[in-house]
């Protein structure tokens, strides 16, 4: 970088990330920073990147930045950048249209006692093959058997904005089960474009708690996108129900219920701190 840039460090149940304010800066060759930048021994460190910047059709533009370099969608990041725009004063309206790489997502500010709250539309949840993307033997990919590193699962694939596979099971993995498993089904053939693998223990009807391997990342404290998806799965699977689905991540809880067809998500968002790079 020529110039020095500024940055803030936000994080929802700690799923953190390094947002850049595009709106009067040019944009930077994000792809190629964000394995540098998100090294959390040799850059600042986290999970991602997110890059606000100007929209013509809604309020601002949201990007987002795996950190290999790939550009996601992320539900988390939703709620990151709408607590910076309102404490920085850039957006106060009680709702904010976001523009994502999946279209235009709508969140509203749950106004309280001190910081408001943060609710984010993220869509409805698909389950064909083609938005997942997915090439298993069976379209919907919903209880399906596959092996892997040598163990039998039973997964469910869906996308909520980005690929996700739910594992269901009795006890969260030990480490040695999670990190020989997840890295592999992540890049298994049937998911070209990869999967990250959501670990679900049920743990009574409507409330989940998760163990997560994001895509293009490992291991994360929290994911919204992920928590929407074993959301959407244990209703499929009869372990929960539309009006409200407690999730409870590493890093902190989350609510998701439908209004329609539509997923609601609720959680943490929280500004760390701010700096500057050259």
């Amino acid at each position: 970088m020529s110039q020095k840039r500024r940055f803030t460090k936000v994080q929802a149940a700690g799923n953190d990330f390094i947002l850049f304010d595009c709106l009067q800066e040019p944009e930077l060759p994000w792809s190629s920073l964000a394995p540098r930048l998100c090294d959390r021994h040799r850059g600042i460190g986290s999970d991602g990147l997110l890059i606000v910047l100007p929209s013509v059709g809604a309020d601002f533009r949201m990007r987002m930045f795996n950190p290999d370099g790939t550009e996601d969608f992320c539900g988390n990041g939703l709620r990151c950048v709408a607590r910076y725009l309102h404490a920085t004063g850039l957006h106060r309206q009680s709702e904010l249209i976001l523009e994502t790489i999946q279209g235009a997502r709508q969140l509203r500010f749950l106004l309280g006692d001190g910081t408001p709250g943060i609710e984010a539309n993220m869509g409805v949840p698909r389950w064909d093959a083609a938005a997942i993307p997915a090439r298993g033997p069976a379209d919907p990919l919903v209880g399906v058997p596959l092996e892997v590193a040598g163990v039998p699962f039973v997964l469910t694939s869906l996308s909520t904005g980005t690929a996700h596979t739910v594992l269901f099971r009795e006890e969260l993995p030990d480490d040695a089960l999670f990190l020989s498993v997840s890295p592999a089904l992540e890049t298994h053939e049937w998911f070209p474009e990869r999967t990250s693998v959501l670990w679900c223990q049920a743990e009574v009807y409507g409330r989940l708690r998760l163990r997560i391997w994001e895509r293009g990342v490992g291991e994360t404290l929290a994911c919204g996108s992920g928590v929407c998806a074993a959301a959407a799965a244990a209703v499929r699977h009869g372990l929960a129900g539309k009006e409200r689905v407690e999730v409870f991540c590493p890093g902190g809880a989350f609510q998701v219920r439908w209004e329609g067809s539509e997923q609601w998500l609720r959680g943490p968002a929280e500004i760390v701190f701010e700096g500057s790079l050259s």
